[in-house]
């Protein structure tokens, strides 16, 4: 079995904004530690970004992470935006439509792997 890895930064410096950052695979072995990432550092009402343009594979078990986390960011009366990850990633958010649950945004200008901004739009396609 193939076991991925998955790097993490967190930005929570910019309240009510929290910036989470993901590159490389989310799957079985490393969705607790977006889990992690989103319970250890989200607040009440805070708009919870997670950066998926370097995350390289997806499996269920981090779109459902992901789901979880919108969930949780609903609850606490936040909102969940995602920047979008490349196509071959992009392609199982469409296949599964979980696509159309999200809300995406683009990256912000200037941000190689920071912060998003908060234009909203559907996943191009």
């Amino acid at each position: 079995m193939h076991a991925g890895h998955l790097r993490v930064w967190v930005d929570d410096d910019h309240p009510p904004n929290l910036n989470i950052r993901l590159a490389g695979e989310i799957d079985l072995g490393t969705a607790p530690q977006l889990k992690q990432a989103v319970d250890g550092h989200a607040r009440t009402g805070q708009t919870l970004t997670i950066d998926l343009r370097e995350v390289t594979f997806i499996d269920s078990m981090g779109l459902a992470a992901l789901v979880r986390a919108q969930h949780r960011a609903i609850a606490r009366g936040g909102r969940l935006h995602l920047v979008a990850p490349d196509e071959r990633v992009l392609a199982v958010f469409r296949l599964t439509r979980l696509d159309r649950i999200f809300l995406w945004v683009k990256p912000a200008e200037g941000e190689a792997g920071g912060a998003a901004a908060t234009t909203e739009e559907p996943a191009a396609g």
